[in-house]
């Protein structure tokens, strides 16, 4: 498909720099032509110059496209990723609840969402365990935002929250059980 693309915009190209030639190689003469006079000018009709722009952005806009097909990376499909626990599955010996290998939170945290993604964030950098009041502090989130959001990651097996005196304690705990 990319190389019917980059046919089609090499055409367009050539048509476009051939437009630019005809409009250039026709110039039409002007002034003269009484009694034997000789013309004394050439130059170009409105449709000669209408010609050359249209054939100036055929030729800009194919050239564009073959100059920026290939700083687009290619859309190559990813092995489907059947749910985020097995996406986190590791074939080691499972690791402590709150621990997450670097290479398993960078791809939970490309599955979620903004929210959950910057409370999940927040867990990794404090080391996997963090107070959920400290959560609300350092992302700004309300404490209710945070609750609801605790509530999706805890539902999807990636935190668990233990009640601790007045607040809770928010750990990592990857399922590793599916």
């Amino acid at each position: 498909m990319k190389n019917r693309w980059s046919l089609i915009a090499l055409l367009v190209l050539l048509g476009g720099l051939a437009l630019i030639a005809y409009a250039l190689l026709t110039p039409v003469t002007q002034g003269g032509g009484h009694m034997g006079e000789f013309p004394t000018r050439s130059g170009y009709e409105v449709l000669n110059i209408v010609l050359a722009v249209i054939g100036a952005a055929m030729a800009a806009g194919s050239a564009v496209l073959l100059l920026v097909r290939d700083m687009v990376p290619a859309m190559v499909p990813s092995p489907p990723v059947r749910s985020v626990v097995q996406a986190a599955e590791v074939a080691e010996a499972p690791a402590p609840a709150t621990e997450v290998p670097t290479d398993d939170s960078r791809l939970i945290l490309r599955l979620l969402n903004g929210d959950e993604r910057e409370v999940f964030r927040s867990l990794v950098d404090a080391g996997g365990e963090q107070l959920q009041r400290d959560i609300v502090e350092g992302t700004k989130l309300s404490d209710a935002k945070i609750s609801r959001v605790l509530d999706r990651l805890e539902g999807k097996g990636l935190v668990e929250r233990e009640r601790r005196g007045m607040g809770n304690v928010v750990r990592i705990a990857v399922d590793r059980a599916s």
